[in-house]
């Protein structure tokens, strides 16, 4: 599967995607209606990874 411009266009992604926080909200509201918690993947994950420096 081949990206689509926008996704590697730097230009894009900077000025228009992250220029704010609203996208992140947008997708966050989205999986909030939809049922979706990550909270306890990130905890699984993070109880997963090595604690060594």
């Amino acid at each position: 599967m081949e990206d689509s411009p926008q996704i590697s266009d730097q230009k894009y992604l900077l000025h228009e995607q992250y220029k704010d926080s609203s996208s992140l909200q947008s997708r966050l509201q989205g999986m909030q209606q939809m049922g979706l918690d990550f909270t306890e993947s990130y905890r699984w994950l993070f109880d997963h990874l090595p604690r060594e420096p």
